[in-house]
């Protein structure tokens, strides 16, 4: 098993959904329900060309395991379905960057936030605070151990040059500087010790399917390749941008 499949690993059984059309009908699902948390078995089988009779079979299965509800012939999902739906799609070996186009951009970060949970660290999402009198919110506060990911997550599929990379990092340096700053208010809410030495590191992860790179010395890091480097982070440590703490 690949370490991505790792990452997301946390259903009973690690084949039940590996049936092409299975995996297919829940990006299809996914994707339906974007907009609108209620849909018709009828609309799906249209959406995902497959014959209603074999949606309605899948539709029972996921139902069976806690993945969604229906009644009759209506179809009900709400925000922790489709992160529970994304995540069982990972797991089922769906690319993640198909995945998580189908998402909005709350449940992208939330897809992250769970990848973090999963390896350890203690998330704090959408995480406000203020510093010298201005205030400051970072999408995903990350602590392990001894350090504290700050991460900040672009939804952009495409478009990553040069300059629109080093505004978004001077950005998220400047958030993780201040958070740095403020240890000693916000420790406790991050999951910190007010006297534990820190190394505060700035990310960013984004949608598109590239290959994790450093700007300025701050990863870039594309969804598909989070759990790689959650799992390699100590072989990057001494070519990051490390704000510490005494």
């Amino acid at each position: 098993m690949s370490r991505q499949s790792q990452l997301y690993q946390f259903s009973e059984s690690p084949d039940r959904f590996q049936r092409k059309d299975t995996v297919e009908l829940l990006l299809a699902l996914l994707r339906c329900t974007l907009t609108c948390k209620k849909l018709s078995i009828e609309a799906l089988a249209h959406a995902a060309r497959y014959p209603s009779c074999a949606v309605k079979n899948s539709i029972e299965r996921l139902a069976s395991l806690g993945l969604l509800t229906y009644e009759g012939a209506t179809i009900n999902i709400d925000h922790r379905d489709r992160l529970r739906l994304a995540l069982e799609a990972i797991r089922s070996g769906v690319d993640s960057e198909r995945v998580c186009r189908a998402l909005d951009f709350r449940e992208f970060e939330d897809v992250g936030s769970e990848a973090l949970r999963l390896n350890g660290y203690k998330t704090s999402t959408r995480f406000n605070f203020k510093h010298s009198g201005r205030r400051y919110e970072i999408d995903l506060v990350a602590a392990k151990d001894c350090r504290v990911l700050c991460i900040d997550f672009k939804h952009w599929a495409h478009g990553l040059s040069k300059s629109r990379l080093s505004r978004a990092v001077k950005k998220q340096v400047e958030r993780t500087e201040a958070l740095k700053a403020e240890k000693q208010s916000y420790g406790r809410e991050i999951g910190i010790r007010r006297d534990q030495k820190m190394a505060f590191v700035p990310a960013i992860v984004t949608l598109a399917d590239c290959e994790t790179r450093l700007v300025e010395k701050v990863p870039i890091i594309p969804i598909p390749k989070l759990g790689t480097f959650l799992c390699e982070f100590d072989f990057f440590l001494d070519r990051l941008r490390i704000i510490e703490t005494n």
